[in-house]
């Protein structure tokens, strides 16, 4: 799945714990990287069950992304980079919430400019 290396490459990149890419229906996509290392756990509840996701999705809807929530040293960096795709960022690196925030705005340009362009294979003319 082409969205689930950009966003693992993401992760992996600028030193995520790991994400949660869901849809507004209430469907878990894919997970990355490794939340059982976040020190704490409740922000993973914003994607906890079907209802959870839907009423995030509503949360979002008509707002402008990047969104943060915090709970200790634990940051989700909430992004829509497309009406049917929401991205959870986990953090605990410690850094400023402006630092974290100012990131997440380039980490959303990246990824819609990453999901609008055509995969490389197709770009090159491969089959």
């Amino acid at each position: 799945m082409r969205t689930q290396s950009i966003i693992a490459e993401i992760v992996t990149k600028r030193g995520y714990v790991g994400a949660i890419v869901a849809n507004p229906s209430g469907s878990i996509l894919f997970q990355v990287g490794d939340l059982n290392r976040l020190e704490w756990k409740g922000l993973l509840s914003l994607f906890g069950d079907a209802e959870a996701i839907r009423n995030l999705g509503r949360f979002l809807e008509g707002q402008t992304t990047p969104r943060l929530q915090k709970q200790g040293q634990v940051q989700c960096t909430l992004l829509r980079p497309q009406e049917d795709l929401i991205i959870g960022l986990f953090d605990q690196s410690g850094r400023a919430t402006i630092d974290v925030f100012a990131e997440a705005e380039q980490v959303l340009n990246e990824i819609r400019s990453s999901l609008s362009s055509p995969p490389l294979d197709e770009r090159s003319g491969a089959q």
